[in-house]
């Protein structure tokens, strides 16, 4: 099966903004005790989490040294990434070892309301619904269009010939968009480019090569570790109803 698999960049915001209170840390010791709740036995079980949580906060002090002191934005990047970031690309490096026609794409796009690229703030842009969602994405009515344009055709073309492109005409004009169509890469084992989709009037979308997986590898493994608890649980429920 052909994949396509997407995410906006800081999907989470939107229930940290709704759902503060639940975010809210103070101190170090706050985001640990958030953290042995999330991963510990009363949400997600994690084997040993008591002594990984400390590297992960490590780990994060390192890729977001801006956050440090700032102890609930700090939580909230670590939780976007332990609920959307890293299991999109867990998933898109899973299914690329038994499908080598996997794509994968991040949404940059910065919602008005939530200060990010929210979760779901993508779809006016695969479903040309700009005009109903104005209240959350950008005012600018002819990027919207353009980017609009360049998300349905990646979309469709991808449903027809299992590979997405961009439009031609946002090759190599005047640094819109992307040089060639030969950038958008399959997803490989070792391997996670992604078109980035933004509303930039220079750049629309880009190639980037994603990286969370060195630069916080415990949490990579961690999540790494669920998914396969949950694929093994359910192969085997299958197996069984069978």
């Amino acid at each position: 099966i052909d994949l396509m698999i997407g995410y906006c960049r800081d999907e989470e915001f939107i229930f940290s903004t709704y759902f503060r209170r639940f975010y809210r840390c103070n101190s170090e010791s706050s985001v640990i005790k958030k953290l042995e709740t999330f991963l510990g036995p009363e949400e997600l079980n994690v084997h040993n989490y008591a002594n990984i949580i400390p590297t992960i906060i490590a780990e994060y002090k390192q890729k977001y040294p801006e956050l440090v002191g700032k102890w609930t934005d700090f939580h909230i990047a670590i939780k976007n990434d332990l609920i959307w970031t890293l299991p999109a690309l867990h998933f898109a490096n899973t299914a690329s070892k038994f499908n080598s026609n996997t794509f994968l794409y991040r949404f940059d796009v910065s919602s008005f309301l939530f200060g990010g690229a929210q979760h779901c703030i993508d779809l006016p842009y695969m479903f040309g619904t700009c005009d109903i969602f104005s209240t959350f994405i950008p005012n600018d009515k002819i990027a919207n269009e353009t980017l609009t344009e360049i998300v349905m055709t990646s979309l469709t073309t991808f449903a027809k010939h299992g590979k997405p492109s961009i439009p031609d005409k946002y090759y190599g004009n005047n640094n819109n968009s992307i040089s060639n169509d030969s950038v958008w890469a399959n997803v490989s084992r070792s391997s996670l480019p992604a078109m980035i989709f933004d509303i930039d009037r220079k750049r629309y979308c880009r190639i980037q090569q994603l990286e969370n997986q060195l630069k916080t590898p415990t949490a990579w493994n961690v999540v790494g570790s669920l998914e396969n608890a949950y694929w093994t649980k359910n192969h085997v429920s299958q197996i069984e109803k069978r």
